[in-house]
């Protein structure tokens, strides 16, 4: 049977299972935070999942795998991304930054992106359509000002 995808926004300390075909192996914990905005390089991702450790010490290679309620086969996130050098909003080392613009990052950290809204991106005849009103695809996101995270 095929995975289905989650109508809704996930919650706090809901147990995922993280499935890699890649490496032909799972990681299992929970979703630790839910974080407003997540930069990673240029990227800007929002209301990303931030899973618990130890679990989800997921790897290069497991991007784009489902993350999928446990017990359930239903997809609630995409895997996408890990600080891997404990950097600072780079490439393979995000950081998170808060409504206030407070930045945090701490090396193995991992993240994953929610899939509910697609529900938003679908048209009247139950199709896929980023044009559809109130699907978020393809919208600009504000700009962030950047601040030190205070100590």
């Amino acid at each position: 049977a095929a995975f289905v995808l989650a109508r809704e926004a996930p919650v706090l300390n809901t147990m995922i299972n993280v499935i890699s075909g890649y490496w032909v192996r799972g990681y299992t914990c929970a979703v630790e935070a839910i974080t407003p905005t997540l930069q990673e390089g240029s990227w800007l991702f929002q209301d990303s999942l931030r899973y618990s450790r130890p679990g989800c010490n997921v790897i290069g290679g497991t991007s784009g795998s489902p993350v999928i309620a446990a017990g359930t086969r239903t997809v609630i996130a995409v895997n996408n991304t890990v600080n891997e050098s404990g950097k600072k909003c780079e490439e393979n080392n995000p950081c998170e930054i808060d409504a206030e613009g407070n930045i945090f990052w701490e090396k193995g950290y991992a993240y994953a992106q929610e899939t509910y809204w697609l529900y938003s991106c679908r048209d009247a005849a139950g199709g896929f359509d980023v044009n559809a009103e109130g699907c978020p695809l393809l919208k600009p996101v504000p700009s962030l000002t950047m601040q030190k995270r205070a100590s």
